[in-house]
């Protein structure tokens, strides 16, 4: 049983840290040649739950449903791995896990009900969802079965560490490959029936430029090439897949500019990956414009590269914004937590680079030798850590703290933030899409 929980420990937490560790390299393309209208079309929708409701009271919309990665992730990835690793492979029957973000992660909601993500609280997309009066949301993958009818299946498609691109890494393609945004657009025509005004928020890149800016460093031109390209497809895949099957509305909001994250703050040579985005940027819109050709009305996008909207008017308005509610310094690109540590059942603690020297594939093999278990629990939780990890007493303190800060950890920004940028994603779903 140990070796189990070695090897499910591993699995989780390389999961979760999937952001900063993967590197990607396509085998092959997401599409063909055939027509981009045909896209999509080979799903199964027989079994599609409809749980449309009256656009009256959504501002004209019948539906609202999240493509992402982290930046919207609320339970999602902790969804997945259970999902995925646990329930359809039925060791659900032998042990009780759970995966949990904690430390600057994650939040209580009204309810008193704990929810993972990585921010210290809701998220931009969950939380328009509240603003259109949909209320809560709950996550859903390719993997998750249906409680019932009535309530159906969740609406946030999202999960950390999600790209456009699928890599053929045997270690890592086992991971991130299922949630890729073209396997979350099929996953989400498949389980919802799409309704006559539906609304999909679509955010995606920042994993796909931290590969693309690893395979820049690496000096690796001919990988650089073929993930970007796969990227691209992939995306536009995205976007057919929904658009074809009858999604009448897509806010699509692209990745930033790198050189004022965190993760690339010391960097001394920072106009490489600037340049890198402005190319990915140009490939990005030149799919956005083949799609509206199809779809004029039905599709916008939003920079955070470049525009009215981009990451540095984002970083500077959010201080604006809190500067008379914060007593403290705003830190506009210092993270909150700088490390992540990994506790198991409440007490021992890894750090990732301990949880990599496990040689877990031995555990699988002898995993698959065992018929004997004792079900046991479990819990797994992944910790954002500022240096002073004693700094706070309960989760409203830890807000309080965090809120002079732009981002959580070297990448994620704070619930402030997306609480700001809920603001102008609304009025622009509004204006765009009347």
């Amino acid at each position: 049983m140990k070796k189990l929980l070695s090897l499910l420990t591993v699995v989780s937490f390389s999961i979760s840290t999937v952001t900063s560790t993967v590197s990607c390299m396509p085998k092959q393309p997401s599409t063909t040649k055939t027509s981009p209208l045909k896209i999509g079309l080979d799903i199964d929708k027989s079994q599609t739950i409809d749980t449309t409701s009256d656009p009256k009271n959504h501002f004209g919309f019948t539906n609202y449903f999240i493509v992402g990665d982290s930046l919207s992730d609320v339970n999602g990835l902790t969804t997945y791995v259970k999902d995925k690793f646990v329930v359809n492979t039925n060791l659900d029957q032998f042990i009780d896990f759970n995966l949990t973000l904690g430390g600057a992660y994650g939040f209580e909601d009204e309810n008193g009900v704990y929810n993972s993500a990585f921010s210290n609280g809701k998220t931009t997309g969950y939380l328009l969802s509240e603003k259109l009066n949909f209320g809560g949301m709950r996550a859903s993958n390719k993997y998750s079965k249906l409680v019932n009818s009535k309530e159906g299946y969740g609406k946030n498609y999202s999960v950390g560490g999600a790209t456009a691109g699928k890599t053929p890494d045997l270690t890592t393609g086992l991971v991130i490959n299922d949630f890729s945004t073209e396997e979350q657009a099929r996953a989400l025509v498949k389980q919802q029936k799409i309704g006559s005004n539906d609304l999909v928020f679509f955010e995606i890149g920042g994993n796909d430029m931290f590969s693309l800016i690893q395979n820049q460093d690496s000096e690796n031109e001919k990988a650089l090439v073929e993930y970007m390209n796969e990227s691209i497809k992939s995306i536009r895949a995205t976007l057919f897949t929904l658009l074809n099957n009858g999604i009448k509305n897509i806010l699509f909001m692209g990745p930033p500019i790198m050189d004022i994250v965190p993760r690339y703050l010391n960097r001394e040579e920072k106009q490489d990956i600037v340049d890198l985005g402005k190319e990915y940027e140009i490939k990005i819109n030149k799919v956005v414009n083949e799609v509206k050709s199809y779809y004029p009305d039905s599709l916008f996008y939003t920079s955070l590269y470049e525009g009215e909207n981009d990451f540095p008017t984002i970083i500077k308005g959010y201080g604006e914004y809190i500067d008379k509610e914060i007593e403290n310094e705003y830190n506009s690109t210092s993270p909150f937590a700088e490390t992540n540590v990994v506790e198991i059942n409440g007490n021992t603690t890894f750090t990732f680079n301990e949880l990599k020297a496990i040689d877990y594939k031995k555990y699988i093999d002898e995993l698959k030798e065992s018929s004997t278990f004792e079900k046991t629990k479990l819990n797994v939780t992944l910790k954002a850590q500022p240096s002073n990890v004693n700094q706070w007493n309960d989760l409203t303190e830890r807000d309080q703290i965090m809120k002079s800060y732009f981002f959580t950890d070297v990448v994620h920004p704070t619930k402030f933030v997306h609480e700001y940028v809920s603001e102008i994603i609304k009025e622009m779903v509004l204006r765009e899409f009347k």
